[in-house]
């Protein structure tokens, strides 16, 4: 079952859903890539904090001139997957845990499933924060299964995911994606 909020009064017509299935998929894939690559001996800098427990790591970025910073920690929540997946992709519970909200409601103004599990989808969200500019966007891409979940995101502009709403070619759209992985 597919469902799908309005962004500024337009439903993506399914070229546009496409498109802002290729942006996430991209998203997702340079998250992947990036976190895989933390382990990497060519990554140009990386520095363990053994009192913390975070890697980190920069290396050259595969879109134009720009470098990733990965930051990667291990931790135990005595909480099961799908609970620590539901905070995390609730936009109710997301001014609790991310920055990007400033501490502010956010609201999810557009929404594409993706995938059998309810919990599987790709949305786009909007922090009201009045001391932020009201053209930058979250999009999210949450899955869950058996093996394991993932909740990731990045800022984009609005008039880029407009674009990519209206189904135009989104691989020029500027990503920095962040997210967690959830291990059971």
């Amino acid at each position: 079952a597919s469902s799908s909020r309005d962004l500024g009064g337009v439903v993506p017509s399914p070229e546009g859903k496409r498109s802002m299935m290729r942006l996430a998929q991209r998203m997702v894939s340079n998250y992947c890539l990036s976190v895989s690559r933390s382990n990497n001996s060519r990554s140009t800098f990386v520095s363990e904090l053994n009192e913390v427990g975070v890697r980190v790591t920069a290396h050259k970025s595969p879109e134009p001139n720009g470098t990733i910073l990965c930051a990667a920690t291990t931790f135990w929540l005595p909480n099961s997957p799908q609970t620590v997946f539901n905070f995390l992709k609730d936009e109710r519970t997301r001014p609790q845990w991310d920055v990007l909200s400033n501490g502010n409601p956010v609201q999810e103004v557009a929404h594409i499933a993706n995938g059998s599990h309810p919990g599987c989808c790709i949305s786009v969200l909007r922090a009201s924060n009045a001391s932020q500019s009201s053209n930058m966007l979250i999009l999210q891409e949450s899955s869950i299964d058996s093996s394991g979940a993932q909740v990731v995101y990045s800022p984009v502009d609005l008039a880029a995911l407009n674009i990519a709403m209206s189904g135009e070619d989104p691989s020029y759209i500027p990503l920095s994606s962040s997210g967690f992985a959830i291990s059971p």
